[in-house]
């Protein structure tokens, strides 16, 4: 059973965490308003951190972590 999904939203607000991450509150079709952390997003070399502005409509993958 796969926990990772496709999705495609609008960013709606993004958090700065204290390491390399950051929590984005994303709004889909599919599921609403969710929130997830992106990992690594703050480092030198990451190519995604320009695309992680409010407003703008991106696609990405979700792994649920079930607890």
């Amino acid at each position: 059973m796969t926990r990772t999904q496709a999705f495609e939203g609008f960013i709606l607000k993004k958090i700065a965490l204290l390491d390399t991450s950051y929590s984005i509150v994303f709004f889909t079709k599919e599921l609403g308003k969710i929130s997830v952390i992106a990992k690594g997003v703050k480092t030198i070399t990451s190519k995604r951190a320009g695309h992680l502005q409010t407003g703008n409509l991106v696609r990405f993958h979700a792994h649920k972590h079930v607890s």
